[in-house]
């Protein structure tokens, strides 16, 4: 039960990244969804890496989340050059 408190928390947040993944499959905009994935995989390596060795498993599940607030940021950053194209 020591991880409940990530399993209620990251759902409605990494909410926000799939919808874009949506928005932008749709779009057919996948050059922008791995550049997005790159910048956050950078950014979840090295959260992971510190995070796990201060905090154990509950730093994996805080940069699982750090990961997909990371993941919805690109993706709204490359959304607003989407809608400029449209």
């Amino acid at each position: 039960y020591s991880y409940m408190f990530w399993i209620i928390l990251i759902p409605p947040i990494a909410s926000f990244c799939y919808q874009f993944d949506g928005i932008f499959i749709g779009a057919s905009q996948t050059a922008e969804m791995r550049n997005g994935m790159i910048i956050s995989t950078l950014f979840f390596i090295l959260f992971s890496h510190f995070l796990v060795k201060n905090f154990d498993n509950h730093g994996l599940w805080l940069s699982l989340l750090f990961f997909m607030i990371m993941r919805s940021i690109t993706l709204n950053y490359y959304f607003n050059k989407i809608l400029k194209k449209f």
